[in-house]
């Protein structure tokens, strides 16, 4: 007996029957019967509520990659109706699009991005389904053939958003084999100098987050490898969501922390360059429905050289005083780094993630500085080399637990429960034949595992593909359930730590005024901790998209630093100094709580929050008996518009208040004497410098790419800043204070244009930048610079196994408090050539190819300096990678979230 089914089981076309299964299958066509029964009179229910317009939704993802596809365009198009009007939208973050209050009927949806091949899904609502989601669309790299080569087009790897700029680590080829501030060097508007200090738009007042998080890991950049990080955030007017913590904005590092594609799969790779660093990296990446896990290990050791020069004429009452330093040094470092997050998911609304990293590092420091003092007239009297060699160790880790909880509606809940009731009904009608149950609940459930796309029709809001998974959720019109309502509950607490521990040994040789020597050995112990916690919510309304956020969060970050000086007595014995010891605990803990309001009037989003903070300050120096206690009760507003002009064009506008609180070296007043010419310590009776930031940008996208300006004023009081003096025997003395304001404004414009069907992609990016610095009480605090700088990336893709690309930097002049430092220029290339079906990449890749220096200048009334700076900067690397494994071809996720 030969049966045809109902081609709702897409794979599923025909049985032969006997007679023994002949019971069985009457069992089971009355289990469909009632299958039917029961979803049309939930419609009938469903109907009673009088539904008069619909909703359409859905998330957008990289076919390859399985993220989020943000910025994406999404155009929306009623069927068959060529007058009606074309509404739109972009992709948020998280890769999701909304349409509201829409007209019953047929639609078709287009989304585009440049490089990547047109997405068309067509979909309908109605007064029974008047609701539909469209999960996991895949956005798929566009390829063209010419002359029988396929040539696959490559994504920008910066994107600017309506909070600041993206950077796609994984996009840019010069990130092999490098580190997590060579990254940020690429950034445009964020500028790294020789010792590692970030600043935005020429501000140090920056927050540097990992993960969302404030985290030790911070402090330990340059031993963060590129591979384990998946973008970085540059956001200069932060929500009411994020701390307060940098005038100058945030810098979000996100390590790659998801799984993506569906099995197992690993990745090996071996770098080297010419600065003697080489590094060794695994990943190995596994997923399933329930539980995924993602692990980077990275083995870098490596060796640097420096060198300086400073020239300081200062002036001592009438004598004028010349010192000549000249500086080299060497290092050799080891490092290991380890990322790992793993995600259980125990159901569709409950997931738990563990996120574990870890960094250990051991160096070898050589350097040696020649001094030279002379007075007016050019004649040396006093000439000595100070010689150090160190042994620094320094280990940091993190771990972190985050709950997810959303909170789906009613229709979603009985929805779930009617298809666990079904299956139920299935195995009890047909228990005499439990094979054949089984085979027709997998091609049933198919969906949820990630069936194919539009396999079979939909039936009272599910379609052919299983329960609006995978493919199913595409084609068949999906969930059917007021996706607006996803509440979404995120706990996070996490720990972080940092050990440092540093020795060293100074011999000083003195050639005048006679010869002479002194040996000295200290000892250095720095311990900090941080632990945060934080819950957020997510409440989102049904009308005009509107957004309720808040939440609370609690950071308490505890440092300790033990300093020990032992010198060489005359009897050969080390003694220590007990006037240069030095005991500084610090505590800062910070309370704060948030709610943040955006709502949709037509075009118009608007966004309004408040951030309340309670800030206590400790400082305590034990060896000299000083204690510092400070409370701080400070509000926060945030505002921001955003206007879509059309389809193309959208205004933003945003304000934010934020604050910069004194750090550990800041307020530390124990004198810091390695270099006994130039001596620094802080000053334990700073306070926070509060800022305003106002914002407007415009962006549009053209045919051949998109075009982004703003406009920013930023102003800062009470600013921290550092100072120098030079007392009577020509010592400069470095320390900080609140020093006036500090304001700056400018224009940022940039720009993306693709060319030759996507294979050549171009960023430009310029900011032209005015800073002033103002004391009223001291004219040598008084500065004003003007600055421009200017970005080049270019990336062309010959075909689809063969990758070039360039960068040019030029960073201008720069402004601080008592100077300014000079401009520089740098260039970089890379090639990348894939192999085996891309299985296996060789790259090549080289960074600042002209070998700039760092040159800086300070002047006040007293004293004129000259210094510059120069790394190892001009490298070039090669890189290995090679990826093998199993990997899932089906993307859906069924109704999981």
């Amino acid at each position: 007996m030969l049966v045809q089914l109902h081609p709702i089981f897409a794979n599923a076309k025909t049985f032969t029957l006997n007679k023994n299964m002949y019971k069985s299958t009457q069992a089971f066509f009355l289990a469909i019967s009632l299958i039917f029964t029961s979803l049309q009179l939930s419609a009938q229910v469903s109907t009673s509520k009088k539904y008069t317009t619909g909703k359409i939704g859905g998330k957008i993802i990289d076919a390859q990659s399985q993220q989020p596809f943000d910025f994406a365009s999404v155009a929306l198009v009623k069927a068959g109706d060529s007058s009606a009007s074309t509404k739109g939208t972009y992709t948020n973050e998280n890769g999701e699009f909304y349409f509201q209050k829409l007209a019953f009927g047929k639609y078709k949806i287009v989304v585009t991005f440049l490089g990547y091949e047109t997405l068309t899904v067509n979909t309908e609502i109605s007064a029974l389904h008047p609701e539909v989601y469209l999960d996991d669309l895949k956005m798929k790299q566009a390829a063209n053939k010419l002359k029988e080569v396929t040539v696959t087009a490559q994504r920008s790897p910066f994107q600017v958003g309506a909070n600041g700029v993206t950077y796609n680590v994984e996009e840019s080829l010069q990130n092999t084999g490098a580190t997590a501030v060579e990254a940020l060097q690429r950034i445009p508007s964020v500028q790294v100098d020789p010792d590692g200090n970030i600043s935005v738009r020429g501000s140090s007042d920056i927050k540097v987050l990992i993960d969302g998080e404030p985290t030790e890991l911070s402090k330990v950049l340059d031993m963060i490898p590129a591979s384990a990080l998946q973008k970085i955030e540059v956001i200069t007017n932060p929500s009411a969501k994020y701390s307060a913590e940098g005038s100058g904005g945030i810098i979000n590092i996100v390590t790659k922390n998801r799984a993506g594609i569906r099995g197992f799969n690993t990745s090996l790779g071996l770098n080297a360059n010419t600065r003697n660093r080489y590094s060794g990296k695994a990943s190995v990446n596994y997923s399933t429905r329930k539980f995924s896990i993602v692990t980077n290990y990275t083995f870098s050791p490596s060796s640097n050289t420096t060198s300086s020069e400073l020239f300081r004429q200062s002036t001592i009452g009438n004598s004028v005083n010349y010192l000549n330093q000249l500086s080299h040094g060497n290092s050799q470092t080891n490092a290991h780094s380890f990322f790992s997050t793993s995600t259980y998911r125990f159901n569709t609304t409950n997931s738990l993630a563990l996120n574990l990293s870890a960094t250990s590092s051991s160096s070898t420091n050589f350097n040696s500085t020649l001094n030279s003092n002379s007075n007016s007239e050019r004649i040396e009297y006093q000439n000595f080399t100070r010689n150090s060699s160190s042994l620094r160790n320094n280990d940091t880790y993190r771990v972190g637990l985050t709950y997810r909880k959303t909170f789906p509606t009613k229709s979603v809940k009985e929805m779930m429960e009617r298809g666990s009731k079904t299956m139920d009904s299935i195995r009890n009608l047909a228990k005499e034949n439990p094979k054949l149950v089984d085979s027709l609940r997998n091609q049933w459930m198919q969906g949820q595992r990630g069936g194919s796309a539009g396999n079979g029709p939909q039936i009272m809001g599910f379609s052919g593909g299983g329960f609006g998974g995978g493919g199913g959720g595409r084609a068949g019109g999906g969930r059917g359930f007021d996706f607006q309502n996803r509440r979404e509950l995120k706990t996070e607490i996490n720990y972080s730590s940092n050990n440092n521990h540093y020795n060293s040994f100074f011999n000083q040789f003195y050639v005048l005024p006679a010869p002479d020597s002194l040996q000295q050995q200290t000892f250095t112990n720095g311990n900090s901790g941080t632990i945060s916690f934080k819950s957020d919510l997510t409440y989102p309304f049904n009308h005009n998209n509107s957004r309720l956020e808040t939440g609370i969060s609690s950071n308490a970050n505890l440092n300790k630093s033990r300093y020990r000086l032992l010198q060489l007595d005359p009897n050969g014995n080390f003694i220590e100094n007990v006037n240069r010891t030095n005991n500084f605990n610090k505590t800062d803990v910070v309370n704060a709580g948030y709610v943040s309001l955006t709502n949709n009037f037509g075009k118009l989003s608007v966004n309004a929050g408040l951030r309340l903070e309670q800030s206590t300050l400790n400082a305590d120096l034990i060896s000299e008996l000083t204690d510092l206690k400070k409370q701080f009760l400070t509000l926060h507003p945030s505002f921001s518009l955003f206007y879509k002009v059309d389809e193309l064009q959208s205004l933003r506008f945003a304000y934010s208040n934020r604050i910069n609180r004194p750090g550990m070296d800041q307020l530390n007043p124990y004198k810091n004497e390695t270099d006994t010419l130039n001596i620094r310590f802080g000053n334990i009776n700073l306070d926070p410098s509060r800022g305003h930031t106002f914002e407007l940008g415009y962006n549009r996208f053209t045919g051949l790419g998109s075009i982004s300006s703003s406009l920013f004023y930023r102003r800062t009081n009470n600013m921290i800043n550092s100072y120098s003096f030079i007392d009577e025997l020509g010592v400069s003395y470095t320390t900080y204070a609140n020093l006036g304001e500090n304001i700056s404004y400018g224009m940022d414009l940039s720009g993306n244009i693709m060319l030759f069907s996507g294979k050549l992609n171009v960023n430009m990016e310029t900011t032209l930048l005015h800073n002033s610095y103002i004391n009223k009480f001291n004219a040598d605090f008084s500065r004003e610079q003007y600055s421009f700088n200017a970005n080049m990336d270019a990336r062309l893709t010959l075909t689809s196994d063969w990758n070039i690309g360039s960068n040019l930097r030029y960073t201008g002049p720069q402004a601080f408090l008592q100077g300014r430092t000079e401009g520089f220029f740098t260039a970089g290339m890379d090639l990348k050539k894939n192999f085996m079906k891309r299985k296996f990449n060789i790259t090549l890749s080289a960074d600042d190819l002209f070998n700039t220096r760092n040159a800086a200048r300070i002047i006040s009334s007293s004293f004129t300096q000259n210094s510059l700076n120069k790394t190892t900067t001009r490298v070039i690397r090669l890189g290995f990678n090679y990826r093998f494994g199993q990997f899932s071809a089906g993307g859906g996720r069924g109704m999981q979230r």
